[in-house]
C-alpha cells in the first residue's frame, strides 16, 4: 500500500471537514452559541488586548519576517499604478534570485541606504533580478533601454 503524502493528507482532511461543517451546521452554530455565552467575559478579554495592542509595532514585525511578499506586493502595486505590466515572477522564483546583493554593481542589502528593489520589465512583467536603489533608479532614467546605456558608456570611455 502507497503512503500518502502530507498534502493528499492535508487535502483528505479539509474535504471531510467541508462536509461535517455542511452536515452539523445547525449543530455547530448551537455549539458557537453555548460556548460565546458561556465564556463571554474571556473573549470579551482577548478583544480588548488584540483591539489595543500596537498595530504598527506587529506590522513592522510582519515586514520584517516576510521581506520577499513586501517587496512583491510593493512592486506589482506600484507597477499597477503606473500603469505598468506588474511582476510576474512567483515569491518562489524571486526568494532563489536573491543573494543580498544588487545584481548590478554587487553592493549588499546590509552597505545599501535602502533595502533592495525588486526589478522587472515594465512592458513583460518579467522578473530580472534584485537592484539596489541607485541601479535601480539608473536603468529608469535611462528608460531600460540598451541602447541608451551604450551611449551612457561610450560617452564615459571617450571622457577619460
Amino acid at each position: 500500500m502507497k503512503k500518502k503524502s502530507k498534502a493528499e493528507l492535508k487535502k483528505r482532511k479539509s474535504e471531510r471537514m467541508k462536509l461535517y461543517r455542511k452536515e452539523n451546521s445547525e449543530k455547530i452554530k448551537e455549539y458557537s452559541k453555548r460556548y460565546q455565552k458561556k465564556n463571554r467575559e474571556k473573549i470579551n478579554t482577548y478583544q480588548r488586548a488584540r483591539a489595543n495592542r500596537d498595530k504598527t509595532a506587529w506590522a513592522r514585525e510582519w515586514r520584517g519576517r516576510n521581506p520577499i511578499k513586501v517587496a512583491l506586493a510593493s512592486s506589482r502595486s506600484a507597477a499597477k499604478s503606473k500603469g505598468h505590466v506588474p511582476c510576474l515572477a512567483t515569491e518562489k522564483e524571486i526568494s532563489e534570485a536573491y543573494d543580498g546583493k544588487c545584481h548590478i554593481c554587487g553592493i549588499s542589502s546590509d552597505a545599501c541606504k535602502t533595502r533592495l528593489c525588486l526589478d522587472h520589465c515594465h512592458e513583460t512583467g518579467d522578473f530580472r533580478g534584485w537592484l539596489c536603489n541607485r541601479c535601480n533608479k539608473t536603468l529608469g532614467l535611462l528608460e531600460d533601454s540598451p541602447g541608451l546605456l551604450r551611449l551612457a558608456i561610450e560617452y564615459l570611455e571617450k571622457g577619460n
